[in-house]
């Protein structure tokens, strides 16, 4: 939520499609409650980036290779090993690889 708060605030147009967004999105104050079905989809949308973007649970995410095998990086990587992908990376981080500095070329 730290990260969405960042993003409406220094995106004052987008913050303001969202709160008018949500206040056409109720008849009066007494309408708010966690009951009430409201869709607000640019909001959504909006949540929906900034998890892309920043994911609730920076740890990465465990992957195992299939059967055939994948090149990945221009490497070929055998089947069963499992590798770890960060998801925040593709948005944060440099596009460098740094599978060559902890395994092998095992090509077959």
């Amino acid at each position: 939520m730290s990260a969405a708060t960042y993003f409406l605030t220094t995106h004052p147009d987008v913050l303001a499609r969202a709160a008018a967004e949500v206040r056409e999105s109720y008849a009066n104050d007494d309408r708010i409650s966690l009951n009430h079905d409201v869709q607000t989809p640019y909001v959504e949308a909006v949540l929906n980036e900034t998890l892309r973007l920043f994911p609730a649970a920076p740890v990465p995410v465990p992957r195992v290779i299939n059967k055939d095998g994948e090149i990945i990086d221009g490497r070929y990587i055998p089947p069963g090993v499992s590798n770890l992908a960060y998801s925040f990376c593709p948005y944060t981080c440099f596009p460098v690889s740094l599978y060559h500095l902890s395994v092998p070329d095992l090509k077959t």
